[in-house]
């Protein structure tokens, strides 16, 4: 294995498991994530579908990042999603001074303020943008061909 399969390996995986740990800790707390989704500075109509989106999505591009043939697609939308979040978090940072928003990422996570929270996001978006080149241009092993 070559190191840059290693490090598409390595991205993916890290990608995996924050992304998992973020969604089943959202469904585990779900009246705390639903809480905060209400407490959330966007319109609250959009909270009860937000609560279950978002983990259910995060779950899903695990999925899909895990599956070899899906995989390109996982780290495209899991970088995707990533840079949604940073941008997020990006405006409530940058845009309000004392601007009380509860996380409802999960877990450790939560624990965050939201300048480490948009260091940790950005240095995700980064990984996925480098997992993205790594897994456009792979290095494949040549195929034996079998004799006839």
């Amino acid at each position: 294995m070559k190191r840059r399969d290693i490090a598409l390996e390595v991205i993916v995986f890290l990608y995996i498991a924050m992304l998992m740990y973020a969604g089943v800790t959202k469904l585990i707390h779900y009246d705390k994530t639903y809480q905060q989704m209400w407490n959330q500075p966007f319109d609250t109509m959009f909270a009860p579908f937000l609560t279950w989106f978002i983990p259910s999505l995060e779950i899903v591009l695990c999925i899909l990042m895990a599956v070899g043939r899906t995989r390109k697609w996982g780290l495209y939308g899991a970088t995707a999603l990533m840079a949604v979040f940073t941008v997020y978090v990006g405006i409530i940072w940058f845009g309000r001074e004392n601007f009380k928003v509860p996380c409802s990422c999960g877990g450790f996570m939560a624990a965050m303020d939201w300048p480490e929270h948009f260091w940790f996001n950005l240095g995700y978006v980064a990984l996925g943008i480098i997992g993205i080149f790594l897994q456009k241009n792979p290095t494949l092993p040549k195929q034996k061909q079998l004799a006839t």
